[in-house]
């Protein structure tokens, strides 16, 4: 039962510290203020990261062995832990940002040893340490990005690292003779959607609280870290490819904004305002359509990536690529074609309460009950409780 009572304790841990940092946040400057490339309208608490962060860690320092592997997740997470909260109350920039991931990066790849050792589409499959490193460096700092930079709406990366999570969490109990880094991907899913649980209790819109940089860079790199370790050492059937399904929209999503500020000769690194969901939005979607579509479409990515895991590489990367086609493709052609939403007569309560009551259960209540009576119908055969 370890594993049913990690994803309780890391849930209350959130669900008790988010309220109780919110009330200190205008102190400690951690408020996130609306701006012109931000949808809220008035001033939110950004600690939702602290509980999340918090909640997670807690937990898994009393459940994971204390092996080089975990000590070096756990300090990068702190690193970068301590790197995203100093942005949340400073906003210390870009570059200090990117530093922060780095270091956490260089942690659990130079001291974890947790580096890609093979690649598809290679020649016998395995890859050299001199290119596995650096390769898995900036697969780290991409995926600690692309979850960053998702965090626009409210619920929205929470959600889609939720059902990334559970992914994860999922090929990690089906795989045969998973050991001990099979557990140890398992815990880790487990504790962090216990956060994130405690977390969108709070985040579903309207939202009381954001995660910020604090929660959205560590759910990024513990995404990234999770899917290595599935893929190159827990479950070796399984074909590399699928990682960018498992993983879904926010890879395909930041690739597409950093073309874009690339094609417009504007900082790489400067947020804007081109992602899918503030494209979604400029259709004429509302907040609570925009993040229902994104989930719906991560769905798509994560259930394609457990049904073909063990397929080829080849038709993995063109259904990817197919499914990217279709969501971007159909983007620009309504963006080029002038089409819009329009306006629309709704009445004020009852849609929004709809749409919330949705959110809700599709985020909390639906991966609560199949977590906990998943995770013990599973423990009658296995031993990761």
């Amino acid at each position: 039962m370890n594993n049913l009572l990690a994803l309780v304790a890391a849930m209350v841990i959130s669900m008790v510290l988010i309220p109780i940092m919110a009330r200190f946040a205008p102190r400690l400057g951690l408020i996130d203020r609306p701006n012109a490339r931000k949808v809220h309208t008035v001033p939110i608490p950004r600690v939702g990261g602290i509980g999340i962060v918090l909640g997670g860690l807690t937990v898994m320092v009393f459940l994971l062995p204390p092996d080089r592997l975990v000590h070096a997740y756990l300090f990068g997470a702190l690193a970068l832990f301590f790197f995203g909260v100093w942005d949340d109350i400073f906003e210390i920039g870009h570059y200090a940002k990117f530093a922060g991931q780095l270091i956490a990066a260089l942690i659990v790849v130079l001291y974890g040893n947790l580096y890609v050792i093979s690649l598809p589409f290679v020649p016998g499959g395995e890859i050299s340490a001199a290119f596995g490193v650096p390769f898995t460096l900036v697969a780290l700092l991409g995926m600690i990005n692309a979850i960053n930079h998702s965090d626009g709406l409210d619920g929205l990366a929470g959600g889609e690292s939720l059902f990334s999570l559970g992914a994860i969490a999922l090929l990690a109990i089906l795989a045969k003779q998973a050991g001990a880094d099979g557990v140890l991907v398992f815990t880790i899913a487990v504790a962090v959607i216990g956060g994130l649980l405690g977390f969108l209790r709070y985040n579903t819109h309207p939202a009381r609280v954001f995660m910020g940089d604090s929660g959205s860079q560590f759910l990024g790199y513990t995404l990234g870290c999770l899917a290595i370790l599935l893929a190159q050492k827990v479950d070796p059937r399984l074909s590399p490819t699928v990682v960018l399904l498992l993983l879904g929209l926010p890879i395909i999503d930041i690739l597409m904004v950093l073309a874009k500020r690339a094609r417009a000769r504007s900082n790489l690194f400067r947020a804007t305002r081109n992602h899918i969901h503030h494209r979604l939005l400029d259709l004429g979607f509302v907040h609570q359509e925009s993040v229902i579509i994104i989930y719906s479409l991560q769905m798509v990515f994560v259930t394609s990536g457990i049904l073909l895991r063990y397929e080829s590489n080849v038709l993995i990367a063109v259904v990817y690529l197919l499914f990217c086609t279709v969501v971007f493709g159909t983007l620009i052609l309504a963006e080029h074609s002038g089409w819009h939403l329009g306006e629309r007569k709704r009445q004020a309560a009852q849609p929004g309460a709809i749409s919330a009551d949705f959110l809700r259960n599709m985020l909390v209540v639906v991966p609560r009950r199949y977590l906990m009576y998943g995770v013990c119908l599973h423990d009658r055969h296995q031993s990761y409780c």
